[in-house]
């Protein structure tokens, strides 16, 4: 599929081997993802905060080998709470391993 020049001009997910891979690039994903959500009805600060943690999941977890998995899960964590409370996690509950 080519891009449109804009896409190309535009383009922030186009570096970075841990972006290769997926059918769909992910900002492509999370677009129409964000758009169903806000369709059905979803809050768009909720429907932000939904979509960040997707990120997490979809496609960096794992995927930078110098960076533990547990980093990209904590991420999605605290965007799910803010998600569910519209607050951030408390700072103690940020470190996942416990330093």
């Amino acid at each position: 599929m080519q891009k449109t020049e804009y896409e190309q001009k535009n383009s922030r997910t186009a570096t970075g081997e841990y972006y290769d891979g997926g059918e769909v690039e992910t900002i492509v994903y999370l677009e129409g993802l964000i758009t169903a959500l806000i369709r059905n009805g979803v809050e768009p600060r909720r429907a932000h905060n939904i979509v960040a943690a997707t990120k997490y999941l979809s496609s960096r977890l794992g995927a930078k080998a110098d960076q533990p998995i547990e980093l990209d899960l904590m991420k999605a964590e605290n965007y799910i709470h803010r998600a569910r409370t519209g607050k951030w996690l408390p700072k103690e509950r940020l470190d996942p391993f416990g330093e």
